[in-house]
């Protein structure tokens, strides 16, 4: 149970990394990639992961400049799904690059 609280909190839970085919895309272009995910200590439910895809860009604000991020596009890429402990998992996706 002390396990399962910790996983809530962040501690010993699932740990999950994009990796993307190559460093840079263009307009229009196929974006491909993996989510790696490898379970924590205990059993985990995932609601579902999303993947966002983000721009920098600078902008004036009362004469001073600011980095802002603007989000291009957000995609679902699982149903709600389980992972054990110590369990890897691999989720594939690919979507194009919006303009």
């Amino acid at each position: 149970m002390f396990q399962k609280f910790l996983a809530s909190v962040g501690i010993g839970n699932a740990k999950v990394d994009t990796v993307l085919e190559k460093d840079e895309y263009i307009v229009g272009e196929e974006i491909l990639g993996k989510v790696h995910i490898t379970g924590g200590s205990v059993s985990q439910q995932i609601e579902s992961i999303y993947l966002t895809l983000s721009t920098s860009y600078v902008r004036e604000v009362d004469d001073k400049k600011v980095t802002a991020t603007y989000d291009l596009e957000r995609v679902r890429l699982t149903e709600p799904f389980s992972v054990e402990p110590n369990e890897k998992k691999e989720i594939p996706f690919s979507f194009i690059m919006p303009v």
